[in-house]
């Protein structure tokens, strides 16, 4: 398997969520259908998923092999910004918008928090990728003791 893959399919689930959070209240004023589908909690436990996933699968090979513990810190804090996020949208009552009699539409504070520490998340775990990318670029040129590897 191409040892970058996980790394591209996490900046790449990474850059939806980014894109979710920020065009989402767009594509709703001009599709409101959307709304059901990507506002739902299904959706979001979904990303959370397969983000975790994605990063687990990229970064543990590379800690085991780098023992690079500042990257680890940061996959970490990005996870948990990510998962905060969502909980912060859920908990203080996620309502993506809703309309008034007088028809203008707004967002509550528990869907800007979500989206603003969900983002900031996001954007960190695709700095994680990019240098575990990187790390594994000069990978390439070193040499590991498979028993180090064991370890």
């Amino acid at each position: 398997m191409h040892k970058r893959l996980f790394d591209k399919l996490g900046i790449t689930l990474s850059f939806i969520c980014i894109i979710h959070c920020m065009a989402l209240p767009f594509m709703v004023m001009a599709l409101p259908a959307l709304r059901t589908y990507t506002e739902s909690e299904g959706f979001h436990t979904l990303m959370v998923f397969l983000v975790t996933l994605t990063a687990g699968l990229a970064f543990i090979p590379g800690y085991l092999r780098h023992k690079d513990k500042k990257l680890i810190v940061l996959v970490i804090t990005s996870l948990v910004l990510i998962v905060l996020g969502i909980v912060l949208g859920h908990e203080l009552g996620i309502d993506p918008g809703h309309t008034h009699d007088d028809g203008h539409d707004h967002m509550n504070f528990g869907v800007l928090a979500e989206r603003i520490v969900t983002t900031i998340g996001s954007i960190l775990l695709i700095y994680c990728h990019f240098r575990n990318i990187k790390h594994k670029g000069h990978c390439d040129h070193c040499e590991h003791d498979e028993e180090e590897l064991a370890q």
